[in-house]
C-alpha cells in the first residue's frame, strides 16, 4: 500500500514517467506487491527455525523427502492466500486505485499460467537461503538481504521500465 501511494504521488498531474504511462507504473507496482505477497514463501525462515530449535533433525527422520513435503505445505498456503488475501484485495484496489487492465485474454492467460512458474522459483529461492541458514546457523541476514534484492530486482519498488538500460537488461533476464 506505501509503495502504490509514492507511486500514485510521483505519477499524479503526469502523463507518463519515463516514457512510461502512469496508470501502467501504478498497476505494475499494485499487482507486483499484491501477488507477490501471494507467491512468496517463508520456507527459509521456518528451516532456520528449525535448525536452531533442533526440530530439523526430526523432519529429516520422517519418511518422505523434507523438501516435497515444505512445497506442498506452502503450495496450500499460497492457494489459500490468494484466494482470501489477494484476489479482494486485487478486486478492491482495481476500483479505487486508478489502474489500467490487459484487454487481451492471451495476456490473462500468461498470467495465470506465471503465476505457478513464479511460486515455485520463489520456493527455490526461499529453500537455498533457507540451506544457507542452515549452514550459517543464523538466517536473519540471509533473509533480510533476499527481501531486498527480490523488492529491487522484481520491480516492486522501482518499476523495471524506468530503470537506466544498462540496468534493465540485467534485471530482466533474472527469474
Amino acid at each position: 500500500a506505501l509503495t502504490t501511494s509514492v507511486w500514485l504521488a510521483v505519477t499524479r498531474g503526469r502523463a507518463d514517467v519515463g516514457g512510461v504511462p502512469a496508470s501502467a507504473l501504478v498497476t505494475y507496482v499494485l499487482v507486483a506487491w499484491l501477488w507477490a505477497a501471494a507467491v512468496s514463501t517463508r520456507v527459509d525462515q521456518r528451516l532456520a527455525e528449525r535448525a536452531a530449535s533442533g526440530a530439523l533433525a526430526l523432519d529429516l527422520l520422517r519418511p518422505g523427502s523434507l523438501q516435497a513435503r515444505a512445497y506442498c505445505r506452502d503450495l496450500g498456503r499460497t492457494g489459500m492466500t490468494a484466494l482470501f488475501t489477494t484476489v479482494p484485495l486485487m478486486v478492491g484496489a482495481v476500483l479505487v486505485v486508478p489502474v489500467t487492465l490487459p484487454t487481451d485474454p492471451l495476456l490473462w492467460l500468461a498470467f495465470a499460467a506465471s503465476l505457478p512458474v513464479s511460486h515455485a522459483l520463489a520456493f527455490a529461492l526461499a529453500w537455498l537461503v533457507g540451506l544457507g541458514a542452515v549452514l550459517l546457523r543464523t538466517g536473519e541476514g540471509l533473509l533480510h538481504l533476499k527481501g531486498a534484492l527480490l523488492a529491487l530486482l522484481s520491480g516492486a519498488l522501482i518499476p523495471l521500465e524506468i530503470y537506466p538500460d544498462a540496468v534493465r537488461a540485467f534485471v530482466v533476464w533474472l527469474p
